[in-house]
């Protein structure tokens, strides 16, 4: 039975393991060569980034009922 990306790294398995080990890492250097604060606007500026980016009605907020476009004569 194949497996698709998405069961491979559940918590518990060895692979999500690995992830979370990885993330850690990368967030301790990160602490380590920029410091707190500035980790921190790394992390605030990713949040938001991924907020916009993941907005489910986004199709439908581009729409031209939602933002109209006023003709200039």
């Amino acid at each position: 039975m194949k497996e698709n990306a998405s069961n491979k790294v559940m918590l518990g398995t060895p692979a999500c393991g690995l992830l979370c080990g990885l993330i850690a890492i990368v967030i301790a250097l990160a602490f380590l060569f920029l410091g707190f604060w500035r980790t921190l606007f790394v992390a605030v500026f990713f949040a938001v980034g991924y907020a916009v980016g993941a907005y489910a009605k986004k199709p439908e907020a581009a729409e031209e009922e939602d933002f109209p476009v006023e003709e200039q004569e």
